[in-house]
């Protein structure tokens, strides 16, 4: 929804590599803020500089929302 898009939680401030990434689906946050990769991305995550030990911290109740919204919705469909 609108709502959501305007929503300060429904965003990470992330790398452009990142941010690309996340986009499609080809990586995830768990709930504890850790890095999910997609076996899409694997083999080239050293080449992206994409470690697979990259965390976000301090998120909030609404990130989590969102962060499973996205885990099941766009990590899933791309990964399943």
């Amino acid at each position: 929804t609108n709502e959501e898009r305007l929503n300060p939680a429904n965003g990470l401030a992330l790398s452009p590599v990142y941010d690309a990434a996340f986009d499609l689906g080809l990586i995830a946050f768990r709930p504890d803020g850790q890095i999910m990769l997609s076996p899409k991305i694997e083999a080239d995550a050293a080449a992206l500089g994409v470690t697979g030990n990259e965390s976000i911290a301090s998120l909030t109740d609404e990130h989590f929302a969102f962060l499973d919204w996205h885990r099941k919705n766009i990590f899933s469909r791309v990964n399943g």
